[in-house]
């Protein structure tokens, strides 16, 4: 978690366990998926409690190549964690 604190600090956010927790969930995604099905699934895991949490730091994890955005025409943005 020492890369999830240094990447924290360099877009000036606290480190807090929801976080780190969230980044944990994120490593056991597989495919494409909704902001909604990573926030169930972080909700089952008991990760986080609340869906804002997720709409609040899903930038951040896209912006330090955590995940990946992919825009589909006429469809919701899906997202896919990257692998390394």
């Amino acid at each position: 978690m020492r890369e999830l604190r240094h990447k924290l600090k360099a877009h000036k956010r606290k480190f807090t366990v929801e976080r780190e927790a969230m980044l944990r969930v994120l490593k056991t995604m597989k495919g494409h998926y909704s902001l909604i099905e990573f926030y169930r699934k972080a909700l089952n895991k008991g990760a986080i409690h609340a869906q804002t949490t997720v709409f609040r730091n899903i930038r951040f994890f896209v912006d330090s190549g955590y995940i990946k955005e992919i825009r589909c025409p006429k469809k919701h943005t899906r997202y896919e964690t990257v692998k390394g």
